[in-house]
């Protein structure tokens, strides 16, 4: 963080600067040292802050100011969350850049792994692929940092339809988190983030009661952690495996309770549309199914996607 500078007055004369001018002076100082202690506790937590309310963290963000690579990983982060990746990347970029400049080789790892995360995001499996081979000889003695790599590193498969060795690196990295015992909030996020990913890869070949296993998991520890937008994240991914298992009362009554809350995204609300009509065609409710489906295209149109194609 750049530090304020209080420009001298010109003055002329007697050497004292008059009691009046003295008061500002100290006044705008304890206002600059007040900002500047409260500044680091604004970057705590940064992933955490940034899933749990992306726009209203990126907004207190942007009251801060300065050359602070923990400042722009925050805001990579914020921005991540509100599908922002461009502005993402280009704040992790700086983030990575000032970690060298300042030889802080531990932050580096950790801006490069969340850049690979960013690639990930933006369905770029096979450069994430390149990115993690590249990084990997860097993190032999980081447990954390290991875990992580894992963790994209079965993502990165799961993305390529590898889907085997994906359960096999995701189950490295769960293993590993468990060893480590962290309690930091991101580290718990992280842990979450990977509960999800195993249960989405186990729901994708089959493996029903697996994947609801670990959606629970991920569910309870975000209850715990207070983090809405995982929840609805979670109950949207449980709600879908509910109509692959052939489950769709419980189905319903899961996407009956997210569509109640005002609060709910247009994204999730779209999609939430889409599976409650399709739980409710599987019971038999074609009328009802068509009108909540028309609602979810509607939100879609309004979101910007395109209409699909006419039969």
């Amino acid at each position: 963080m750049e530090h304020a500078v209080l420009k001298r007055t010109p003055y002329y004369g007697a050497h004292d600067l008059g009691p009046s001018l003295m008061r500002r002076y100290f006044l705008l100082l304890l206002c600059w040292l007040n900002q500047a202690q409260a500044d680091p506790s604004l970057l705590n937590d940064a992933e955490w802050r940034a899933a749990r309310d992306p726009a209203f963290y990126l907004s207190q963000l942007d009251t801060l100011a300065g050359q602070d690579m923990e400042l722009f990983h925050a805001r990579s982060l914020a921005k991540a969350h509100l599908g922002d990746y461009r502005g993402a990347q280009l704040d992790n970029a700086r983030a990575r850049a000032l970690a060298t400049s300042h030889q802080e080789s531990s932050r580096q790892r950790d801006f490069q792994l969340y850049q690979i995360a960013l690639v990930l995001d933006t369905a770029a499996p096979d450069q994430a692929v390149t990115l993690l081979a590249q990084l990997k000889p860097a993190l032999q003695g980081d447990g954390a940092q290991r875990a992580q790599w894992h963790a994209l590193n079965g993502l990165a498969l799961y993305k390529t339809n590898q889907l085997q060795s994906a359960i096999a690196e995701l189950k490295s990295a769960f293993l590993l988190k468990r060893q480590l015992k962290q309690e930091s909030k991101t580290a718990q996020l992280q842990y979450i983030r990977l509960l999800i990913t195993l249960g989405n890869l186990y729901a994708d070949i089959g493996l029903g009661q697996e994947a609801e296993q670990h959606y629970l998991d991920a569910l309870q520890r975000t209850l715990s952690l207070n983090e809405p937008n995982s929840q609805t994240l979670i109950k949207a991914n449980m709600a879908r495996l509910y109509l692959d298992m052939d489950r769709p009362a419980r189905a319903r009554q899961l996407l009956d309770g997210q569509l109640a809350n005002p609060t709910l995204s247009p994204d999730y609300r779209a999609a939430m549309l889409g599976y409650l009509a399709m739980a409710l065609n599987a019971e038999g409710n074609c009328s009802a199914a068509l009108r909540h489906l028309d609602e979810a295209d509607a939100l879609y149109q309004q979101l910007g996607y395109p209409a699909p194609p006419v039969c």
